[in-house]
């Protein structure tokens, strides 16, 4: 396990196993279009994505982290970034691939798209087997997104996102209307869940101004009354990235969203995300991303 290959992306993964793709933060694929000939066994990998695969018909299953599933037809199943996979292919399989990332959901769905749909950050999601009408309803909304996406128009990606969000909400309504995150999955799957949505709220508590300084390790320990140590090694063990990992994705990617999106100076967005010194948070941020704050709104703008 501890050799598997690490993705940020469907499309690094896709390339892995022979399968040209392009890069984007949301995309469906016919399951045809990107699946080797039946039977296949993947190779176990970390995929930093989340996905939704609807299955219509044919035979496979999947493993997440140490527990495999059947998928048969009418099969919904969702995974979120940071888990173990693989999957196995008996027969063909007549199915929709949608890949999307964090950035995405919080641009095109809602800013606060975690407290909208918690079940996004559940640590164990089994496999859905639907009713065939209520199937058929969402591989129809997945078939318009796709329909949206391969136009050339102004408004395609809003049109795309506005019908992925129904089928977000049609998935909430009908399948995790009661979802209740302290009964999610064992103690160490309950550890992780808590700390991702401790993070995202402390990073919009610092967006607010409720709070001037960035947690550290120790800090979202303490928020769960755990030793460091033990902390550490359940999120490195269950996610493959360490708290420090997790923390500096999460401020980079709020970094590049204000630098993008907003008129604030440097100095101010570094304070907002709790950073003393501008000069520091300059530092941070190249060590990330290989540039400069002022480079990368240059470069966005």
């Amino acid at each position: 396990m501890s050799s598997s290959r690490k993705y940020n992306n469907l499309a690094s993964f896709l390339r892995s196993i022979g399968y040209d793709t392009v890069d984007a933060q949301f995309v469906i694929h016919k399951m045809q279009d990107v699946s080797p000939p039946a039977p296949y066994q993947s190779p176990v990998f970390r995929a930093n994505y989340f996905t939704f695969v609807l299955v219509k018909s044919g035979s496979s299953s999947y493993t997440l982290d140490d527990q495999s599933y059947p998928v048969k037809p009418n099969t919904l199943y969702f995974t979120n970034p940071g888990h173990l996979k693989s999957f196995r292919l008996e027969r063909e399989v007549d199915g929709l691939l949608m890949s999307f990332s964090e950035e995405y959901l919080k641009q095109y769905i809602d800013p606060d798209v975690f407290g909208l749909f918690p079940y996004l950050l559940s640590e164990i999601v089994p496999p859905q087997y639907l009713d065939s009408n209520f199937f058929q309803e969402l591989w129809d909304l997945c078939q318009q997104m796709q329909e949206e996406l391969n136009k050339e128009g102004q408004f395609t990606e809003l049109l795309a996102a506005s019908y992925f969000k129904i089928f977000l909400l049609k998935i909430h309504e009908s399948l995790y209307p009661n979802y209740n995150p302290q009964e999610d999955g064992d103690r160490h799957s309950k550890i992780v869940r808590s700390f991702k949505v401790k993070l995202e709220q402390h990073i919009q508590e610092l967006l607010d101004g409720q709070v001037t300084q960035l947690h550290q390790v120790a800090d979202f320990a303490d928020l769960q009354q755990l030793h460091p140590n033990y902390f550490s090694t359940v999120i490195k063990t269950k996610t493959g990235q360490t708290v420090s990992e997790w923390i500096a994705a999460k401020v980079i990617q709020e970094a590049k969203s204000q630098l993008s999106k907003s008129t604030a100076s440097v100095k101010e967005i570094a304070f907002k995300l709790g950073f003393s010194e501008a000069n520091y948070f300059s530092k941070y941020f190249k060590k990330h991303t290989g540039q400069s704050p002022g480079a990368f709104r240059k470069a966005t703008s």
